[in-house]
């Protein structure tokens, strides 16, 4: 009991502290007088005076373990209510601030627990108002040009235009596939269902499979693409998912530029990271419009014509992100953008070590 009582606050056990010494000296004094045969009177009033300090012993035992509880069942009904606890009561060093401490503890992670359920639920739900809202367009365009197709009669069918009701709803259901691939990608890392596999990657591999995807459209605006560097450039990252996020940037730029006009990629190294920059010389985009181009859905006006649904480079930045990296952009409108992707680079050094 001793050694149990020494991890507590002795306080807490005062009330032990006289009738022990007392007990101590009754049964010192009761062992002289049995091998001294003294008087019996003086041995049963001794005895009496034991069996009195043990019953004020189990008193303030009982009074201690019925507050004990008491104060643990209160303490229990505050939680159960998701009422805040006092920290204060946490920090003092008895039975009860320990076991207090603990369901402070729990009672934050239950907190942080149901944010982050909220959050998802909210992630959820927005995801269902963008998807609602997005494929809305399409799926009324597809299904009126298919309608005109089927009130086509066989006196005023005409096979072209009938082609060219064809082509708009399969541009539609394109449109579609890739808004829905786009949305499903997004939402897997915004719930954390994909885990990044973060490896070694080069910097030229990343930008060379980023650049093959946008080559067809960049040939037929016939638009110069000038790469600017040397060496591997090494980084950390997930290799797959980097390319979805640099070939987003990249298509950007592309869609953005003028017939005939330019592209400039460059890598620069910096402490701890290595610096993807991709110029282009198109429209440009207003300083106070720039926080907004990685909102989901979001589209500057001028842009409407251009082909796109607005979230490519919301999946980019959360790409970048959670990779520990992020993305900067720097613009003059009429002359054009940049945009610097900032991906965290493994020191040679600390990988010998590891």
């Amino acid at each position: 009991m001793i050694i149990w009582m020494k991890n507590y606050n002795i306080k807490e056990f005062s009330f032990i502290k006289i009738p022990i010494v007392i007990e101590f000296a009754c049964i010192v004094i009761l062992a002289y007088l049995f091998m001294g045969k003294h008087n019996d009177y003086l041995g049963v009033a001794i005895c009496l005076l034991v069996l009195i300090q043990q019953i004020y012993l189990i008193y303030r035992g009982m009074k201690f373990f019925y507050k004990f509880v008491n104060d643990i069942e209160e303490t229990m009904k505050l939680v159960q209510r998701d009422l805040k606890l006092d920290v204060k009561k946490s920090l003092q060093d008895t039975i009860y601030s320990k076991l207090y401490a603990n369901l402070l503890q729990i009672q934050e992670s239950k907190k942080v627990y149901m944010e982050n359920q909220k959050k998802e639920l909210g992630v959820i739900h927005q995801l269902i108002s963008d998807i609602s809202h997005q494929v809305k367009t399409p799926i009324t365009t597809a299904k009126t040009y298919g309608q005109m197709i089927l009130k086509c009669d066989k006196e005023s069918f005409n096979i072209e235009k009938v082609f060219g009701y064809i082509s708009i709803i399969t541009a539609q259901i394109d449109k579609l596939d890739f808004l829905m691939h786009s949305l499903i990608k997004i939402s897997r890392l915004e719930t954390n269902i994909v885990n990044l596999q973060l490896q070694i990657c080069t910097v030229k591999n990343i930008l060379a499979e980023s650049y093959v995807g946008v080559l067809y459209n960049a040939e037929k605006k016939n638009i110069h693409v000038h790469a600017d560097y040397k060496g591997e450039h090494e980084v950390f990252v997930d290799y797959k998912w980097t390319i979805e996020a640099v070939f987003n940037i990249i298509d950007n730029a592309v869609k953005y530029t003028e017939q005939d006009g330019n592209i400039k990629i460059e890598i620069v190294t910096s402490d701890n990271f290595e610096i993807i920059s991709i110029t282009d010389d198109g429209s440009g985009i207003e300083e106070d419009k720039i926080p907004l181009i990685f909102k989901r859905f979001y589209r500057e006006e001028k842009s409407k014509q251009i082909e796109g649904v607005g979230l490519g480079l919301s999946l980019s930045k959360e790409i970048i992100e959670k990779e520990h990296g992020y993305i900067r952009v720097k613009s003059i409108l009429h002359q054009g953008t940049t945009f610097y992707i900032y991906l965290p680079r493994r020191e040679k050094e600390s990988e010998n070590n590891g």
